[in-house]
C-alpha cells in the first residue's frame, strides 16, 4: 500500500469518526440542557429547593466539563482539518505540475507528427 492511499483512507476515516463525533455533540447540546430544565421544573412544582440547589450546582460543573471537553475537541478537528487542506492543496500543485508536463509532452508529440 503507497503512502498516498495510506493517507487517503485516514482522510475517510477521520471525515466518518468526525461526522459521528459531531453527531454525539450535537445529541449532547439538545438533550443535556433539556434534561435539566425538566428536572428542575419538577423540583420546583414539589417545591424541594434543596435539589434544586444540588442539581444546579452538579449541571454547571457538567456544563463546564463538557464545554471544556468539546472546545478542544474542536481546535483538535480544526488543526486536523487544515493540515488536510494543505495537503490538498499540495496535490492539486503537483496535479498542475503533471499536467503541464502531460500538455507539453502531447504538444510536443502533435507538432513531431506533421
Amino acid at each position: 500500500m503507497t503512502e498516498k492511499k495510506v493517507k487517503d483512507d485516514t482522510a475517510e476515516i477521520f471525515a466518518k469518526r468526525t461526522y459521528k463525533e459531531v453527531k454525539i455533540w450535537d445529541w449532547l447540546a439538545r438533550i443535556l440542557p433539556l434534561t435539566v430544565l425538566a428536572v428542575l421544573s419538577v423540583c420546583y412544582f414539589f417545591k424541594w429547593t434543596s435539589a434544586i440547589e444540588l442539581i444546579l450546582e452538579v449541571s454547571i460543573i457538567v456544563f463546564f466539563v463538557v464545554s471544556f471537553i468539546w472546545w478542544y475537541w474542536a481546535i483538535y478537528k480544526i488543526a486536523v482539518a487544515i493540515k488536510y487542506m494543505q495537503l490538498t492543496q499540495e496535490r492539486f500543485k503537483q496535479l498542475k505540475i503533471e499536467l503541464g508536463k502531460f500538455k507539453k509532452d502531447l504538444f510536443n508529440k502533435g507538432s513531431q507528427s506533421r
